[in-house]
């Protein structure tokens, strides 16, 4: 490779060896005369494009491919699932027990025990149990997990089946209220409910409710 600079202000030429290409660089014949630099340049960092009859680079970009012994061409594009995040209505009834159901001095101490008990249980849904939809009356807490409901505090059946519920309701936070649903099934979006009338008579004589 030969090159030069007009006005004879720089000259290049360059030689093949099996080390590399070396590089020679002599100034113009207007200054003094001086040793060349020469910059040996490895064969091997200089990457080979082949060229297509029509002078146009052929190189492909890089593609990393992984070994793979299962026969099958593995993904190495972006994840697209995420897991979604889990609903709990903890904080709903958090708030109902300390507006609604236990508000005021004299249920402090049974509203302590009730915080505490939902804090440190494990579950992510809650149902408050009334005695009837007159006055929303607290009797306890349940937690429920695919359609069962179970008992963790106050008073009322250890277990409670879809034959026995009678109501359900929704807490608003905002009004601090509990609306009843048109419907009378648990599922998630139910934060209160209430049961037949009889179990509670039933179950008073038979000393069952604790």
């Amino acid at each position: 490779m030969h090159s030069t600079v007009a006005n004879g202000r720089s000259s290049q030429s360059s030689t093949t060896t099996s080390q590399g290409s070396v590089l020679h660089f002599t100034l113009g014949s207007h200054e003094p005369s001086r040793t060349p630099l020469i910059i040996n340049i490895p064969s091997s960092t200089i990457p080979s494009i082949p060229l297509s009859p029509s002078g146009v680079s052929n190189a492909a970009p890089a593609v990393k491919l992984v070994e793979d012994h299962s026969g099958q061409i593995p993904y190495s594009g972006p994840l697209c699932y995420v897991q979604p995040p889990i609903k709990s209505n903890k904080r709903i009834i958090n708030n109902a027990i300390c507006h609604t159901c236990l508000a005021g001095a004299v249920n402090g101490k049974v509203r302590q025990e009730a915080l505490k008990l939902l804090e440190t249980s494990m579950a992510n849904n809650f149902l408050v149990l009334f005695r009837d939809q007159i006055g929303c009356k607290f009797r306890g807490i349940y937690t429920f997990d695919t359609n069962e409901v179970h008992k963790i505090f106050g008073a009322g059946p250890k277990l409670i089946t879809s034959s026995m519920v009678a109501r359900v309701f929704k807490y608003d936070s905002g009004s601090r209220e509990f609306h009843q649903l048109p419907s009378a099934n648990i599922s998630m979006s139910v934060d209160a409910f209430t049961i037949h009338n009889y179990i509670w008579v039933v179950a008073k004589n038979k000393k069952h409710i604790h």
